[in-house]
């Protein structure tokens, strides 16, 4: 299911042209070592999860069996509540874990103004496009950071209730 198809059984819509999140990549880690790293210990669903609820949407769900990180089968899915096993191929799909130092998530998204130049799908994406003008980048982060002086979360994820609150990664 889509994010867009998911937002809208939550009643929230999201505009086709509209930017729902954005980070800047301050560390890379392979699939294994994220699970295992204590950082990330509160993105480990508890087992069990039935809800949901902010502590049992965490996206620390597939454990290293082996050290054999490319083989699909050396990880253990340890929690299926929001992916099933047939989504397994597509998670594990790169190599590595993006840790955003950074970010933004929107809940019915950002309509960026438009003089900026950054690269973008036209409509609903699964994945992310790369900017490679620089100057386009910093002016992006720059009107990011003065329309949304906190920072980090500007609305609340599409599942979650108002009540929302996120208890960080470490």
């Amino acid at each position: 299911m889509s994010l867009s198809q998911s937002a809208r059984r939550v009643g929230v819509k999201i505009d086709r042209d509209a930017l729902i999140y954005f980070g800047q990549i301050s560390e890379i880690k392979t699939l294994g070592s994220y699970y295992d790293d204590p950082q990330f210990s509160k993105k480990i669903p508890p087992a069990g999860c039935t809800s949901n609820s902010v502590e049992c949407a965490g996206d620390n769900i597939y454990r290293a069996t082996s050290d054999d990180y490319g083989n699909l089968s050396a990880y253990e899915q340890m929690s299926f509540l929001h992916h099933g096993c047939d989504l397994k191929n597509n998670d594990l799909s790169g190599k590595n874990a993006l840790i955003f130092g950074e970010f933004f998530l929107g809940r019915a998204g950002i309509i960026l103004p438009p003089n900026l130049n950054i690269s973008r799908p036209k409509g609903p994406s699964q994945f992310g496009y790369k900017t490679k003008n620089s100057k386009e980048i910093e002016k992006l982060i720059n009107w990011i950071r003065r329309e949304y002086p906190n920072g980090g979360q500007i609305g609340l994820p599409c599942l979650f209730e108002d009540d929302f609150s996120c208890g960080g990664c470490s």
